[in-house]
Protein backbone atom coordinates (compact mmCIF):
# COMPACT_ATOMS: atom_id res chain seq x y z
CA UNK A 1 0.00 0.00 0.00
CA UNK A 2 3.14 2.05 -0.17
CA UNK A 3 2.05 2.82 -3.35
CA UNK A 4 -1.18 4.98 -2.65
CA UNK A 5 -1.22 8.46 -2.47
CA UNK A 6 -3.12 10.23 -0.16
CA UNK A 7 -6.02 13.22 -0.35
CA UNK A 8 -3.77 15.17 2.31
CA UNK A 9 -0.30 15.00 1.39
CA UNK A 10 -0.63 14.38 -2.11
CA UNK A 11 2.60 11.85 -2.06
CA UNK A 12 2.44 9.27 -4.44
CA UNK A 13 5.02 6.22 -3.52
CA UNK A 14 7.85 9.53 -2.57
CA UNK A 15 7.70 10.24 -6.15
CA UNK A 16 5.04 13.31 -5.46
CA UNK A 17 6.12 16.98 -4.72
CA UNK A 18 6.30 16.91 -1.19
CA UNK A 19 3.66 19.10 1.16
CA UNK A 20 1.32 19.40 -2.28
CA UNK A 21 -2.78 18.60 -0.77
CA UNK A 22 -5.86 18.29 -2.25
CA UNK A 23 -8.30 20.76 -2.15
CA UNK A 24 -11.59 20.16 -0.40
CA UNK A 25 -13.30 20.09 -3.88
CA UNK A 26 -11.26 17.72 -4.75
CA UNK A 27 -11.72 15.39 -1.90
CA UNK A 28 -15.60 15.68 -1.67
CA UNK A 29 -15.56 14.81 -5.89
CA UNK A 30 -13.27 11.55 -4.81
CA UNK A 31 -15.50 10.69 -2.67
CA UNK A 32 -18.62 10.99 -4.78
CA UNK A 33 -16.50 8.95 -6.96
CA UNK A 34 -16.26 6.02 -4.66
CA UNK A 35 -20.14 5.88 -3.73
CA UNK A 36 -20.42 6.10 -7.64
CA UNK A 37 -18.25 3.10 -8.02
CA UNK A 38 -19.55 1.25 -4.71
CA UNK A 39 -23.16 1.43 -6.77
CA UNK A 40 -21.71 -0.34 -9.95
CA UNK A 41 -20.94 -2.99 -7.03
CA UNK A 42 -17.33 -2.20 -6.72
CA UNK A 43 -16.27 -3.03 -3.22
CA UNK A 44 -14.95 -0.14 -0.84
CA UNK A 45 -11.42 -1.61 -0.76
CA UNK A 46 -11.58 -1.72 -4.93
CA UNK A 47 -12.55 1.58 -5.48
CA UNK A 48 -10.46 3.18 -2.69
CA UNK A 49 -7.57 1.42 -4.66
CA UNK A 50 -8.72 2.67 -8.04
CA UNK A 51 -8.81 6.73 -6.76
CA UNK A 52 -5.07 6.09 -5.36
CA UNK A 53 -5.91 6.54 -2.02
CA UNK A 54 -5.32 3.97 1.40
CA UNK A 55 -8.26 3.23 3.40
CA UNK A 56 -7.62 4.87 5.66
CA UNK A 57 -7.41 8.32 3.99
CA UNK A 58 -10.50 7.57 2.56
CA UNK A 59 -12.58 6.74 5.90
CA UNK A 60 -10.59 10.09 7.53
CA UNK A 61 -11.74 12.15 4.66
CA UNK A 62 -15.12 11.03 4.14
CA UNK A 63 -15.20 11.47 7.92
CA UNK A 64 -14.35 15.04 7.64
CA UNK A 65 -15.97 16.01 4.35
CA UNK A 66 -18.59 13.36 3.23
CA UNK A 67 -21.58 15.17 4.60
CA UNK A 68 -20.66 18.22 2.82
CA UNK A 69 -22.69 19.25 -0.35
CA UNK A 70 -21.27 22.19 -2.56
CA UNK A 71 -22.68 24.91 -0.98
CA UNK A 72 -21.05 24.02 2.24
CA UNK A 73 -17.88 23.52 0.56
CA UNK A 74 -18.02 26.98 -1.08
CA UNK A 75 -19.32 28.54 2.59
CA UNK A 76 -16.19 26.79 4.43
CA UNK A 77 -14.08 28.54 1.44
CA UNK A 78 -15.50 31.69 2.12
CA UNK A 79 -14.88 31.42 6.09
CA UNK A 80 -11.44 30.35 5.65
CA UNK A 81 -10.99 33.14 3.37
CA UNK A 82 -12.38 35.66 6.05
CA UNK A 83 -10.26 34.43 8.88
CA UNK A 84 -7.27 35.07 6.63
CA UNK A 85 -8.02 38.34 6.30
CA UNK A 86 -9.24 39.19 10.19
CA UNK A 87 -5.98 37.69 11.40
CA UNK A 88 -3.84 40.70 11.67
CA UNK A 89 -1.96 39.50 14.62
CA UNK A 90 -0.30 36.61 11.98
CA UNK A 91 3.41 37.69 11.52
CA UNK A 92 4.80 36.68 7.84
CA UNK A 93 8.87 36.81 8.42
CA UNK A 94 10.35 38.28 5.45
CA UNK A 95 14.73 37.89 4.70
CA UNK A 96 16.42 41.03 4.01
Amino acid sequence: MGDHRTFASGKAGGSAISGKREKPEGIVSKLREVEVLQGQGMTIAAAVRQIGVTQQTFYRCRKLYGDMGWSQLKRLKELEKENQLACPHRVVWVKS
